[in-house]
C-alpha cells in the first residue's frame, strides 16, 4: 500500500467521523419524515465505506498511455450517456411531462452501456415511463402533467 492511499483514506475517514458526529448532534427523525441530522449522518457514513475502500482495496495503474486512454474512454461513455439522461429528465419534465423525460431518460441512461440494443431500451424506456406515472399520479396522488398539450 502506498503512502497517499493510506493518508487519503485516513483523511476520508476522520471527515467521515466528523460528519457522523455532527449528523447525531441534530435530530435525526424518521424514514417518513427526516430530520437535520439524517443527511449528515448518510453522507458520514458514505464517506466512511468510501475510507475504507480507499485503504484496503488495491490500486491499479495503467502500464502504458494507450491502457490510460482505453481505459479513460470505457469510463467516459457511461459517465456522458448517465448525465445525458438526468440532463434531459431535468429540461424535459416542465416542457413535456412526467412520461417522455423518463422515457428519454431511460433510453439516453441506458446507452451508457455499450451492449445496449434498441428494442429492449425502448421497451424499458416505455415500461419504466409508464410505472412513474402510475406511482406519481395515481399512487402517491402527485399533480404533475403526464404529457404536456394533451
Amino acid at each position: 500500500m502506498q503512502i497517499q492511499n493510506a493518508l487519503a483514506g485516513a483523511l476520508i475517514l476522520v471527515l467521515a467521523a466528523c460528519t457522523i458526529r455532527e449528523g447525531l448532534v441534530h435530530e435525526i427523525g424518521m424514514m417518513a419524515r427526516i430530520g437535520p441530522g439524517f443527511f449528515p449522518l448518510m453522507l458520514g457514513a458514505i464517506l466512511a465505506c468510501l475510507g475504507v475502500a480507499v485503504l484496503f482495496v488495491p490500486e491499479t495503474r495503467a502500464q502504458t498511455l494507450s491502457d490510460m486512454t482505453a481505459e479513460i474512454v470505457k469510463t467516459a461513455r457511461p459517465l456522458f450517456f448517465v448525465s445525458a439522461g438526468v440532463a434531459a429528465f431535468a429540461l424535459l419534465i416542465d416542457r413535456s411531462g412526467l412520461v417522455p423525460a423518463t422515457f428519454a431518460s431511460v433510453v439516453l441512461g441506458s446507452y451508457g452501456n455499450r451492449s445496449a440494443r434498441l428494442v429492449p431500451v425502448l421497451l424499458l424506456g416505455i415500461g419504466l415511463a409508464a410505472l412513474a406515472a402510475l406511482v406519481f399520479r395515481f399512487g402517491l396522488g402527485m399533480h404533475m402533467p403526464l404529457l404536456r398539450g394533451l
